[in-house]
This record gives structure tokens, C-alpha cells and sequence, in this order.
């Protein structure tokens, strides 16, 4: 089309027209060529936003997964505390060093203990009647969670 139509000229004038033609065509194209580069471009912007977008959900996500696991380490941070600091208030040592319950300290000094001095592993009192005692506690508290966890569970009902 170019080659056939707008190249050969006989006169200067129809050089001229020929040329303003030439300059209309070009100016057509370079316009037609800007839109479509707008066209890809403005795709490509939409595309990076999206992306963007999802990545910062991801990332939001990702903070509040570990905020969560923070909270949970903590927490279980704050039981593991309290359940050492309890369980060592239980144990105590009697006036021969053995290691012995609480309760069952007051006791054991009465019988005499049977324990010989420094014999630190032992963890219940000396006395068989002191263990069993003790045991019974660890029954009762225990009937006592089972309770505490059955009214809960009727209550989430």
C-alpha cells in the first residue's frame, strides 16, 4: 500500500500531497502505537496492584499467625511457671534433709521418718500411710478437674 500509493510522484504538488498524506499515515500508526503501549501498560499496573494486593494480605495473614503463636507461647510460657512454682511448694525437706510433701512434713517428724539424711530423691513421705494419703489427695483433686471439666463441656452445650 505504501510503496504503491504514496511513494511514486509526478510533481512537485503531488509530492506535497503525497507528503501530507505520508504525515497523516505516520501520525495514525504513532497514535494507534500509543494506545496499545497505554493499553499494555495500564494491564501491567493492574497486574503488579493485584499482586501487590495479595501479598500484602499474605503478609497481614502471616503477622496474625504469628501473633496468635506468640500469644500461645506465652501462654503456655505463664502455665509451665505456674505449674513448676506449685508443684515445688508441694515438696519440702524434713529435719533429716529427705525430700518430703507438705503436708506430710508434720508427720513424718512424728513417726520419725524413715528416710536416711541427703536421700533427696525420694518424693512422698516417709511413711506409707503419708503416701497414700497423699495419693488420696491426687484422687480427689483429680475427681475434682473431671467434675470442673464435665460442667464445662454442659455449659458449651
Amino acid at each position: 500500500v505504501i510503496t504503491r500509493h504514496l511513494v511514486p510522484f509526478g510533481s512537485i504538488e503531488e509530492l506535497q500531497a503525497q507528503n501530507e498524506k505520508l504525515l497523516t499515515t505516520v501520525r495514525e500508526l504513532g497514535d494507534k502505537n500509543e494506545r496499545m503501549e497505554r493499553v499494555q501498560y495500564d494491564a501491567k499496573l493492574r497486574a503488579a496492584h493485584a499482586e501487590l494486593k495479595k501479598m500484602r494480605d499474605k503478609q497481614k495473614l502471616q503477622q496474625e499467625k504469628v501473633a496468635e503463636i506468640v500469644r500461645q507461647r506465652d501462654l503456655y510460657r505463664a502455665l509451665l511457671s505456674s505449674v513448676n512454682e506449685s508443684a515445688l511448694s508441694k515438696y519440702s525437706l524434713d529435719a533429716a534433709g529427705n525430700v518430703v510433701l507438705e503436708g506430710a512434713a508434720a508427720g513424718a517428724g512424728a513417726q520419725g521418718g524413715e528416710g536416711a539424711p541427703g536421700d533427696a530423691g525420694a518424693e512422698a513421705a516417709s511413711s506409707p500411710g503419708d503416701r497414700a494419703a497423699g495419693g488420696g489427695r491426687l484422687a480427689l483433686q483429680l475427681d475434682e478437674v473431671k467434675a470442673d471439666f464435665a460442667s464445662y463441656r454442659k455449659e458449651k452445650e
